[in-house]
């Protein structure tokens, strides 16, 4: 005959047969055939030296990116990088992992002196977590011929956090567009944005604008924020005598 204790203990937290939120999520990404949870970044950056080659700078990010995914066991990093005449707007999807080594080369990048670094200033705009599914099956790159002889600078009375926002917005539409467009089609479609989908390109002033801005962390302030331990000192701690607990999840 069960007791009281039993039952107590069939139904407590220590009973490793309940499902958990955790086991939920990871059944539903293995239905969908993701390896790990899928999160996206995007961030800009400002070119060190206005006349680097531009083709050679995507050969570069077609190299590293490519190298993160042989050496990550996560998700494949897919994407779209556009490529101006003097900065870059970068959109990653792929696991944890593979967004963190790109944060991180970012900062390195920041670190070296003037002659080996590619960029001068990086802001991140945003990293979302968990997201639904991807924009892009593969990562692709575009040089967009984009005249700045006249660039002005970027006036505004909103707050950053909506222009980012707009930004962002503009860039999640861009995405849709490339992903309803045939296989067949994309390369196309790619090389062909600025004619026919020219408001779905962010503006070089509104770029320059967000790298100037104060209130968007670069590559170093975030790994200094993620790196950072985390010791939160509860109010319970500090008192004498020690609360005394009746069940350990209380």
């Amino acid at each position: 005959m069960a007791t009281h204790g039993d039952a107590f203990r069939d139904d407590s937290v220590y009973n490793t047969q309940r499902t958990t939120l955790l086991d939920i999520i990871e059944d539903k990404n293995r239905s969908l055939g993701k390896k790990a949870m899928l999160h996206r970044l995007v961030y800009t950056a400002q070119m060190r030296d206005a006349k680097q080659d531009k083709e050679e700078l995507a050969s570069y990010y077609e190299k590293h990116l490519k190298n993160l995914c042989n050496t990550s066991q996560g998700e494949k990093i897919t994407g779209f990088l556009m490529i101006y005449q003097n900065h870059i707007v970068h959109t990653v999807e792929s696991s944890s992992e593979g967004l963190l080594n790109v944060v991180r080369q970012l900062s390195h990048d920041a670190e070296l002196d003037d002659s080996s670094s590619i960029f001068s200033v990086a802001k991140i705009l945003v990293v979302s977590h968990d997201i639904p599914s991807r924009l892009y099956e593969t990562w692709c790159c575009r040089v967009l011929a984009m005249s700045v002889a006249r660039l002005e600078e970027y006036r505004t009375s909103e707050p950053i956090e909506m222009t980012v926002s707009e930004c962002l917005t503009t860039l999640l539409k861009l995405g849709r567009h490339i992903a309803k467009q045939l296989k067949g089609n994309r390369k196309t479609e790619l090389d062909t944005l600025q004619e026919k989908v020219p408001e779905l390109l962010l503006q070089q002033d509104v770029i320059v604008y967000m790298l100037q801005s104060k209130e968007l962390v670069s590559p170093q302030q975030y790994l200094q924020t993620y790196d950072r331990p985390l010791n939160v000192v509860l109010d319970s701690d500090l008192t004498w005598p020690i609360a005394t607990r009746l069940y350990p999840y209380n």
